[in-house]
């Protein structure tokens, strides 16, 4: 059985970002936890949801 806190995170310097890119990345990480959301990972699509919370208080 694979578990999946073995897997390294993405790690990603956001402040790096432009505040375009930022809001590219938002809107993506919204479909993916929306996604994550229908598949009932719930789990999943709370860390994605704290990473948006981040990136939205850079700007």
């Amino acid at each position: 059985k694979s578990n999946d806190s073995d897997k390294p995170e993405k790690v990603v310097d956001y402040s790096s970002l432009s505040k375009k890119e930022r809001q590219a990345e938002i809107k993506a990480l919204q479909k993916q936890m929306q996604e994550a959301a229908e598949l009932l990972d719930f789990e999943l699509a709370a860390q994605i949801r704290d990473v948006i919370l981040k990136l939205k208080a850079i700007d």
